[in-house]
C-alpha cells in the first residue's frame, strides 16, 4: 500500500477534522435578533473559525459566529473552517442565510366621495394619511403609507318654472364630473298659472 503525506502524518494517520454539514436559514431583512451560525450547520467540531464569503449588510461577528441582519442586507454565505494539522487537510462547511427584503411604500390615491380603496386587506374611505402593514409573497412585513384624497360628488337641485305643461315635472339626470365622479342634478319645473282674461 502506498501512503501519501496528504493522508498521513509522519507518525501515522491524520487526525481528521470535521467542520460539519452545510445548512441554511431564511429570514426577513428587518429581523433584528442575533443568529447563531452554529445553529445552522450540524455535527461540527468546535474551535474552528468563521468567515463571510458572500453578501453585504448586517453585522457579522466572526469570533462569536453570529450574524444580525439589517434592512437592506442581502443573502449571505458564511464558511466554517476547521483547521487540520499539517499535512492533513482542513475541512469546511457553509451556513447560508437567505434574506428576503421588506419595503416601505408610499401611495398617493384619489377616489370619489363614498368610494373606498383596498390596502393591506383594509378598506379606506376617509381623507388623510393611513398606515398599514402588508406581507410580501415571502411573508415579510412591509409598511405601506396611503395618502388619500377625496373628490366630491354633487347632488344639485334646480328649481325652474314654465308656462308649457309638457315641460312641468321633475327630471333627474346623472352626470360625471371632470374628476370622474358621479353627480346628480334634479330639475324641478313648476307650471306657472295661466289666465283667461276678457277685456271689454
Amino acid at each position: 500500500t502506498n501512503f501519501t503525506a496528504t493522508n498521513f502524518q509522519i507518525n501515522g494517520l491524520c487526525d481528521t477534522v470535521y467542520a460539519g454539514l452545510d445548512g441554511d436559514s431564511t429570514i426577513c431583512d428587518n429581523q433584528t435578533s442575533t443568529i447563531n451560525l452554529f445553529d445552522i450547520i450540524t455535527d461540527e467540531e468546535l474551535n474552528g473559525s468563521w468567515c463571510r464569503i458572500s453578501g453585504t449588510g448586517g453585522t457579522f461577528n466572526a469570533g462569536a459566529g453570529t450574524f444580525v441582519s439589517t434592512v437592506g442586507a442581502t443573502s449571505s454565505v458564511f464558511m466554517y473552517i476547521k483547521t487540520g494539522v499539517s499535512p492533513c487537510p482542513n475541512d469546511t462547511s457553509y451556513a447560508t442565510i437567505n434574506i428576503n427584503p421588506t419595503y416601505a411604500i408610499s401611495i398617493n390615491n384619489t377616489i370619489c366621495e363614498g368610494d373606498s380603496v383596498l390596502v393591506c386587506g383594509n378598506y379606506y374611505k376617509t381623507i388623510g394619511t393611513h398606515i398599514g402593514t402588508c406581507q410580501t409573497v415571502n411573508g415579510c412585513d412591509s409598511i405601506v403609507t396611503l395618502i388619500l384624497t377625496l373628490n366630491p360628488n354633487y347632488n344639485i337641485t334646480i328649481n325652474a318654472t314654465t308656462c308649457d305643461p309638457a315641460q312641468a315635472g321633475t327630471v333627474v339626470q346623472n352626470f360625471t364630473t371632470v374628476n370622474g365622479c358621479d353627480s346628480i342634478v334634479t330639475t324641478i319645473t313648476t307650471l306657472l298659472p295661466s289666465y283667461n282674461i276678457t277685456i271689454n
